[in-house]
């Protein structure tokens, strides 16, 4: 963004043009029109230290140039002028150029302003003198950082309503809805920049912004300028939205905003010898622009206090995480129809006003015969400052025997208008899982089990040693022409390994279906886990990521190899005591363990800890993936 007068904007060959255009005008007659001179001062009357301001006009003609005004006992500096053309029925086109002085009284007493020689169109012109009064020091002195030119720093104290508010330069406040808030909770705030619209600027740089205890994240990165009235002048307003979280509890100071920004202000060029017919256009103040001195303006506003609350204890719910603001809960499954083994997509949109950044994903419930694996989270902001939006967590649940609905998910948040936890439950999903349920392994029979025979059988009879005679008497029934294939029985006997061919694959297919779940879970924790160590080995990522990467590396690697029922837990619900339970740890590792967890609580309730800040040390970075790589070399 820049901020700058039209006429600092000009190509090069409308510059060229514009001085074409110059000397044609002024080298047509005057016409007749009348050439007058007249001072304003905004008022005859102000205290020791108070900036007035004053308005030399001169219409009719091209003034030669800036009229110099001394007055001992005032400080008078030229702050730029205005240029504007009139129509007019007598004369037709009128120009009037404007000069704007600020006038700074230094001492007690009454001044009075000469009547200025102004040459314009080839004559004289006077202004009538003007009078000023000035009392005692006022009670709200000049603002710090005011100096000539118009510098200023910041917003002075509003005056009181009888007196005019005299004009600053360039000014900046802190703009917050509320300064009492509780530790965790993203509060919208607007660092406000004001600029004179009749001096010419370059864009603001921030310097400083935010403050000992706050995260700071700023939107957007080049705001646009509009023109506002503000104690009765123009300004060019300049708005940098930002989002403020504060860390910790206590009265904490928002630092001031501090900008910096390049004004060009004019410098009258010095007199020169006057060319025969050409006094008006060179001494015209188009060509005095080019003189023009560019000065930094530091600007800032006043700090501001905020009294930042803890989280209260009273109330909190298991499932809390961090969240603060006002939400809701939707939830949504597809498909709606599956069978035994395949994945179910169920999608949890929490959507509202609050800490985005640092909310975590709902709780779906424990439920017999379901197997939920960690979700992914995506969040679309609906603000600048990303403080309302939408937060979808997509989970994969896979059902071992038929269900008819899902479980249950819940979402608990502190909403601080009401200063009370809040628990939101998503509404039934049914579903339809068809299937028979996974079939638990029988042991094979064993030997002595197959020999023995079954109580009450009937032993089969002793074989007869003697060979039987012949039978001619028989008959022959039993004989037939029809070729063996040909026969329903041969044909029956065929069927029976077909039969069992197509058993086998089912079953096998059946038993496969069965262990894709574990497969496909063991495939999704390790992808995650190599995912949270690129994190933990980036050195550039921050603390709580950091952290966030490390316990998660834990949790997984756990989840990997335990056994029993940790072995069907949701790794994220491992704490360290569960963690260090799946393998055989010496005390220095689990005591290692322990503390990780305890830092990456304190980072994510309450913001701080050991790795606060910007950045961690790479003695710390170290000693955390020497505390992994010794975890995954257990043993289990």
């Amino acid at each position: 963004m820049q901020v700058l007068p039209f006429y600092n904007s000009f190509p090069r060959w409308a510059a060229v043009l514009a001085i074409l255009c110059v000397a044609m005008f002024s080298a047509l007659p005057a016409g007749g029109a009348e050439v007058s001179a007249t001072a304003k001062l905004s008022s005859s009357a102000a205290s020791v230290g108070e900036t007035l301001r004053l308005d030399i006009s001169v219409t009719g003609a091209n003034p030669a140039a800036a009229p110099e005004i001394e007055v001992p006992g005032l400080m008078i500096a030229n702050a730029g002028y205005n240029r504007s053309i009139q129509m007019t029925s007598r004369s037709g086109v009128s120009v009037m150029f404007t000069y704007h002085y600020s006038v700074i009284p230094q001492k007690e007493g009454e001044f009075t302003i000469p009547s200025l020689a102004i040459r314009a169109g080839g004559q004289e012109v006077k202004t009538e003198p003007l009078v000023l009064t000035v009392s005692g020091q006022a009670s709200a002195a000049m603002p710090r950082g005011t100096r000539q030119r118009g510098r200023s720093s910041h917003a002075a104290p509003p005056e009181p309503q009888e007196r005019r508010v005299q004009q600053k330069i360039a000014f900046a406040e802190w703009v917050l809805p509320k300064t009492s808030v509780y530790v965790g909770e993203t509060v919208p705030a607007e660092a406000r920049i004001y600029l004179a619209t009749n001096v010419g600027w370059n864009a603001p740089n921030i310097i400083n912004m935010g403050g000992e205890g706050f995260s700071v994240e700023r939107f957007p990165p080049n705001p646009k300028a509009q023109q506002v009235t503000r104690d009765g002048e123009q300004y060019h307003l300049l708005v940098v939205k930002v989002a403020l979280t504060p860390a910790k509890t206590g009265k904490l100071t928002l630092d001031a905003a501090e900008f910096s920004a390049v004004a060009q202000l004019p410098r009258r060029r010095a007199q020169r010898p006057q060319m025969p017919g050409f006094e008006d256009f060179f001494d015209d103040p188009f060509f005095n622009r080019a003189f023009m001195v560019e000065e930094e303006i530091p600007i800032r506003s006043e700090p501001v206090e905020i009294d930042v609350k803890p989280l209260p204890t009273k109330g909190k719910p298991p499932g809390f995480s961090g969240a603060i603001g006002q939400f809701k809960l939707e939830t949504r499954a597809t498909p709606a129809t599956v069978q035994v083994g395949d994945p179910v997509t169920l999608t949890a949109e929490v959507s509202g006003l609050g800490n985005f950044q640092r909310m975590e994903a709902p709780t779906v419930a424990e439920a017999p015969g379901w197997k939920v694996y960690p979700p992914s989270a995506h969040f679309e902001r609906e603000s600048e400052t990303g403080i309302s939006g939408v937060k979808r967590f997509e989970y994969a649940l896979i059902p071992d025997r038929p269900q008819t609905a899902l479980p249950e998910v819940t979402f608990s948040y502190f909403d601080p208008s009401r200063e009370a936890y809040q628990t939101l439950t998503g509404k039934p999903l049914p579903i339809t899982v068809e299937g028979s349920a996974a079939p638990t392994p029988t042991p094979p029979p064993t030997a002595t089990a197959a020999a023995a025979p079954a109580p009450g059988a009937t032993p089969a009879p002793k074989p007869v040693d003697d060979i039987l005679p012949i039978r001619p008497d028989a008959g022959r029934a039993g004989l037939s022409f029809t070729p063996l294939w040909e026969q329903p029985a041969f044909r029956l006997a065929q069927a029976v390994p077909l039969v069992a061919l197509l058993l086998l694959a089912g079953w096998q297919i059946h038993r496969q279906r069965s262990g894709n779940s574990a497969l496909r879970r063991a495939a999704e924790l390790r992808h995650r886990k190599q995912e949270a160590a690129r994190t933990v080995a980036d050195p550039a990522a921050a603390p709580e990521a950091f952290y966030t990467a490390a316990i998660r590396h834990l949790q997984l690697e756990a989840a990997l190899r335990a056994t029993g029922s940790l072995a069907t837990r949701d790794p994220a619900a491992l704490d360290a005591e569960a963690v260090c339970a799946t393998r055989r740890v010496d005390p220095a590792l689990a005591n290692a363990i322990r503390s990780l967890f305890a830092t990456h609580d304190e980072l994510r309730y309450a913001g701080a800890g050991p790795g606060n800040g910007d950045s961690i040390s790479p003695e710390r970075r170290e000693a955390v993936q020497r505390t992994l790589q010794q975890f995954e070399q257990s043993h289990a």
